[in-house]
């Protein structure tokens, strides 16, 4: 008996292993081509019980409702966007046309101060000294007016490029999430024929956590959001800072993707602030920086675990792999993917530890 056991184990723990290791390697060098998909199934999935319903209350074909809801979702989503990029758009024209003036003349007088200050140090240094030092000023002036260059246009060639893929893609993404979603069951159908009553229930119990589980971390994350966003927009209205309520929800949105964070806008806003003279804003944007980071440190760990269930040291060595394997979407999934384990552990499903 013990032989069998043992064998089962084996059995289970090859499985899992050769699951894993599809995974990764779909993540790995798979996920963008099959993204399309993946949203299409995503899609397929939220929307499934929705399409049953109006199915079963309107008594018209699946198909019609289908793509009615995904045409929708997708119009919302589209609508949501722009209207977010437009609001950016008027908020950042509206900064360059009334506040940009306002800070040139203090940054030419600084630039001037500057330049006066080299001028009285490099006065009494010889000849060579200074050539060698104009040389080398023009040739960082050349190589930054090259590199604004190169910049500019690779972000041109970049969109121009992109642009007909992306379209592609959101075609494809729409058509896919159509098809997905008016043979949902009949994929499922399939899919469940292909393996044993007990893996299949496994499966299923491992899409309702995983369905679970994410869930409860865009929970988590909002509620980190919101706490940087309540510290930022107090911090601002301390210091009177204008706009501070959109400044304060663009950065706490920024400050989810950790390639990204805070200090993205506050520390280049604090370099500016000391040259232009306003030091008590910029130390205090810099205080602000500091209070934020040590805080999102300490407490993400904490609410991701709790959220799904997880110790906040597992967490954070969950998140820290995921991040340094598959940067932002393992920073997401490599919980997810613990805590389903643990689920299916704890309830029996499969037997990985104690």
């Amino acid at each position: 008996m013990r032989l069998e056991t043992k064998k089962k184990a084996i059995v289970n723990i090859v499985f899992y292993a050769l699951i894993i290791i599809l995974a990764v390697l779909i993540f790995k060098y798979a996920l963008l081509w099959l993204t399309p998909f993946v949203i299409g199934v995503i899609v397929a999935i939220v929307l499934q019980r929705p399409v049953d319903w109006l199915t079963k209350k309107t008594k018209l074909p699946r198909s019609v409702w289908s793509i009615t809801l995904v045409i929708a979702v997708f119009v919302a989503l589209s609508a949501i966007v722009g209207l977010l990029f437009f609001r950016l758009y008027v908020e950042a024209s509206g900064f360059v046309m009334e506040k940009l003036p306002q800070y040139m003349p203090v940054l030419t007088e600084a630039a001037n101060n500057v330049y006066s200050y080299f001028q009285d140090i490099l006065k009494d240094m010889p000849a060579s000294f200074n050539d060698t030092l104009e040389s080398m000023s023009s040739s960082i002036s050349a190589t930054i007016t090259d590199t604004l260059t190169s910049v500019v246009k690779s972000v041109g060639t970049y969109a121009a490029t992109h642009l007909p893929g992306f379209l592609i893609n959101f075609v494809v993404s729409i058509i896919a999430c159509c098809f997905i979603t008016k043979d949902y069951y009949r994929i499922t159908g399939f899919l469940e024929r292909q393996f044993s009553p007990e893996k299949w229930e496994i499966i299923v119990e491992t899409k309702g956590h995983f369905t679970k589980n994410i869930l409860k971390m865009l929970k988590g994350y909002g509620i980190i959001m919101f706490i940087t966003f309540s510290e930022l927009f107090v911090g601002f209205l301390i210091m009177r800072v204008d706009y501070a309520l959109i400044i304060a929800i663009l950065v706490a949105v920024i400050d989810i993707f950790p390639v990204l964070g805070t200090g993205t806008v506050l520390i280049p806003w604090a370099v500016i602030d000391l040259i232009t003279g306003n030091y008590s804003r910029a130390i205090g944007i810099l205080v602000l920086y500091a209070v934020i980071t040590i805080i999102r440190n300490v407490i993400e760990p904490k609410i991701i675990g709790d959220q799904v269930g997880l110790p906040p040291l597992l967490t954070l060595i969950a998140m820290f792999l995921g991040l340094q394997t598959f940067g932002l979407v393992g920073l997401f999934a490599f919980p997810i993917v613990l805590i389903v384990l643990k689920n299916l552990n704890d309830t029996g499903k499969i037997k990985i530890w104690k």
